[in-house]
């Protein structure tokens, strides 16, 4: 599987995204966080996906399913979406959890489907599986999720926004042999930031990773990433990744290109 991260921040943007990286991708000027899996299936459309897009050279036509994290407009932006459906031919297929369904206005151009946590669905040659995310809405009756992938004996874990994981969450990534890992990393390498409720920060996936290498969730060649960064909160990019490169934890940046 080949995972394009289209973007990798979270929402403090920073200005550059209107001025000199309006264009281009930068590590340090993040865009809303999005992935694109095998060029036709992608997590999350919110602010900046499409400009993403763009950048990367990906033609909207191609993307057949869109699978929706939660409704923050970071993550989803109907009338985004809207656009990408209509530049693909046949339509869009929606996938999110059936707490969200409601949220999406009624197109001629997108199909919505719901999706139950614990139970895969078949999805564009891939096995997808939602999974409940310690992250909230405004709506109080959503309920956020995190994306498990499989294809061809690989497994992949995108988890942006949420903080360590719910009992069955983990519980269903024990012994799972990930071959990519992506970890919430909102918040920075230090301690003391109220955002840990439902953010993660580089002490807590330090943590994390020392109790789950033991439970069988990565295989052995794993790459473990760390996204939906917020710059304000980190130190920049090249120092933050020769930091973390020693201790096998890899960060993500907009425009970089993993394959598993």
């Amino acid at each position: 599987m080949e995972i394009l991260f289209l973007g990798t921040g979270a929402f403090d943007y920073q200005p550059g995204l209107e001025g000199q990286y309006r264009d281009k991708f930068d590590c340090d000027c993040r865009r809303s966080s999005s992935v694109l899996v095998d060029g036709r299936l992608m997590i999350d459309c919110g602010d900046y996906a499409l400009n993403s897009l763009a950048i990367a050279g990906v033609k909207k036509k191609q993307i057949a399913d869109l699978l929706i994290t939660h409704t923050h407009r970071d993550h989803c932006r109907p009338d985004l979406i809207e656009k990408l459906a209509a530049a693909v031919p046949g339509g869009l297929n929606v996938w999110c959890h059936e707490s969200a369904a409601a949220f999406f206005p009624e197109s001629a151009h997108y199909a919505v489907h719901s999706l139950r946590c614990g139970e895969p669905e078949q999805i564009g040659g891939f096995s997808v599986s939602a999974l409940y995310a310690n992250h909230r809405t405004e709506r109080t009756e959503e309920r956020p999720v995190h994306y498990v992938l499989e294809k061809g004996g690989k497994k992949i874990f995108y988890g942006c926004d949420g903080a360590w994981f719910l009992t069955p969450t983990f519980y269903a990534l024990m012994h799972a042999g990930f071959s990519l890992f992506v970890f919430d990393g909102t918040v920075g390498d230090y301690d003391g930031d109220f955002r840990i409720c439902e953010h993660n920060s580089i002490p807590m996936v330090r943590k994390l990773i020392v109790s789950m290498k033991p439970l069988g969730v990565f295989a052995d060649n794993c790459k473990i990433y760390i996204s939906h960064l917020a710059p304000s909160l980190h130190a920049p990019h090249r120092e933050t990744s020769r930091k973390l490169a020693a201790e096998g934890i890899l960060v993500a940046h907009d425009g970089l290109v993993e394959t598993v």
